[in-house]
């Protein structure tokens, strides 16, 4: 790991270094794996903040953040290990990390390195003990999401990881101490597992993989359903009573097919045949009723809206307006389109549904109206406001030449509703 920590870090600096000699960038940070000295070689993503000067106006903000997507094209040709980076001017950054509505944490980053440039010192939350601890469970629900796919995959190191930054929320959520935590220590303060799984694990992380592998990753999603249930102990959800086994939905903003598995986490024979299913079918998803209504309050409250059964739907109560104001506050931030628009051409490309989370907002703050699919969405907005002004994109070039600036006006009258007309919603 130190040999990892070193070789990283050099590649880290060299990097940084390239996005300095741009000449309106400010400094470069390292976030997470780097930052937090638990490199594993060949495995680990470089994950970097891009602190950059304030534009004069959007124009000139266009073009910045234009020579910085071709940067990082050319940069990870070379070295594919380094991720999106996260860009921000200083001041954006003070309010990515004090706003409750943003799920930037200092738990989320697990450290944070100076490679280039001028130091930035992250703020500390501004919100309640309790907002922000609940302000982590976005992330939490992000690597609970994911886990399905990195699971039929076979990549267990990813799983372990995403397992690992599950538990960590969870602590919060229970009341552990706030600030950040590393991998290993989060492993190593997790009392409900015994020493020999708890090895098993580590190594896992390590990049080790046993010969029964597949073994091992049900082990870590049937864990998972275990940390997300429990949720429902220490946060508010969604109440009433699922009374299906089975949920579809058609979650924004991508709107595709999912259906929901509904377990007891305590019941071997249901979890196995629920995850023969996730392992086959990738729209399959499997939950527990508790850690579904958690997850519908507190990750993505539109997707309630999307539930196929209206029966199903109805006998759970909907998300809160202080769900739906979180949601909306986080479309206001430009960091997102920006993170969306250096993730095009990745494995972690969402730029297709940034106009879709924009559109959503506005008809829910106008008109209080929330799509149950796409053609919904789209024909509410062309009724209220005429064409749909959002195409596919092919480039980040592409991305940032055109729909940066068309997110970047949706986002201003996000704004404006949200101030003038919401403020108390």
């Amino acid at each position: 790991m130190r040999f990892g920590n070193a070789l990283y870090g050099l590649l880290g600096r060299l990097v940084a270094a390239q996005y300095g000699a741009l000449g309106f960038v400010r400094g470069v940070h390292a976030r997470r794996s780097l930052a937090a000295g638990e490199i594993t070689t060949g495995r680990s993503d470089i994950d970097l903040t891009v602190v950059i000067d304030p534009p004069s106006d959007l124009a000139e903000e266009s073009r910045r953040l234009l020579a910085l997507a071709r940067r990082t094209t050319a940069i990870r040709r070379v070295l594919p290990v380094v991720g999106p980076p996260e860009v921000a001017t200083a001041e954006e950054l003070q309010d990515w990390y004090r706003q409750p509505a943003f799920p930037a944490t200092l738990e989320r980053d697990r450290g944070w390195l100076r490679l280039w440039g001028e130091p930035f010192e992250r703020p500390e939350g501004a919100g309640s003990p309790v907002e922000e601890r609940l302000r982590n469970l976005p992330w939490l629900f992000w690597a609970w999401l994911r886990l399905p796919e990195h699971f039929r995959r076979g990549r267990l190191r990813t799983c372990c990881n995403l397992l690992i930054d599950m538990v960590d929320v969870r602590d919060l959520c229970r009341g552990r101490p706030a600030g950040p935590r590393r991998r290993g220590e989060i492993l190593a303060q997790w009392s409900e597992i015994a020493p020999a799984e708890r090895d098993t694990l580590a190594r896992a992380m390590g990049g080790w993989k046993p010969r029964d592998a597949g073994a091992l990753l049900r082990r870590v999603h049937a864990l998972g359903l275990r940390v997300v249930d429990s949720l429902a102990d220490h946060v508010p959800s969604l109440t009433g009573t699922w009374s299906t086994d089975q949920i579809e939905t058609r979650p924004p903003f991508e709107y595709g097919r999912r259906l929901w598995l509904l377990v007891d986490p305590q019941d071997s024979r249901a979890v196995t045949a629920a995850l023969d299913r996730v392992e086959r079918e990738p729209e399959v998803r499997v939950a527990t009723r508790r850690g579904l209504a958690v997850q519908m309050q507190h990750r993505n409250p539109w997707e309630y809206f999307t539930i196929v059964d209206p029966g199903a739907r109805e006998r759970m109560v909907p998300p809160s307006a202080a769900a739906l104001v979180s949601a909306v506050r986080y479309y206001q931030h430009r960091i997102v389109p920006r993170r969306l628009g250096f993730a095009v051409g990745t494995g972690v490309d969402r730029s297709r549904t940034l106009g879709a989370q924009i559109a959503q907002a506005l008809l829910w703050l106008d008109e209080g109206f929330v799509a149950a699919d796409h053609e919904q969405l789209v024909a509410r907005w062309r009724r209220r406001h005429g064409e749909w002004p959002w195409r596919p994109v092919s480039s980040r070039d592409a991305f940032f030449t055109r729909e940066y600036g068309i997110a970047c006006e949706g986002m201003d009258l996000v704004a404006d509703a949200l101030t003038h007309t919401h403020r108390g919603r």
